[in-house]
């Protein structure tokens, strides 16, 4: 009977593990490359006194990641990024839907 239970759950939770895998692998390939974008503008000479726009790419799917600071509430951790990455305060980050 135990085994049976087991095979009956084992099918609803490899598809949701695969799901889960895929959502958060499709972030993460997007928040990869915007840390990249972010360490290579903070590392163009000027440093913190260089102002520009850094466009980053918003996540594919909101299930599988975390608070992002162009969602309305958590718009105050841009400061917190610029501080991270030694940006400017000037700097203007945009984020562009998805490609």
């Amino acid at each position: 009977m135990a085994l049976f239970s087991l095979l009956l759950l084992a099918r609803p939770s490899i598809t949701n593990l695969e799901s889960t895998y895929r959502g958060y692998h499709e972030n993460y390939e997007i928040l990869m490359e915007n840390d990249a974008k972010l360490t290579a503008a903070a590392a163009r000479p000027g440093g913190e006194n260089t102002v520009e726009t850094i466009v980053l790419e918003k996540q594919r799917n909101y299930d599988y990641g975390g608070d992002m600071m162009y969602q309305e509430p958590f718009g105050f951790m841009e400061y917190w990024i610029k501080e991270y990455y030694g940006l400017s305060p000037e700097t203007v980050i945009l984020y562009e839907a998805n490609k």
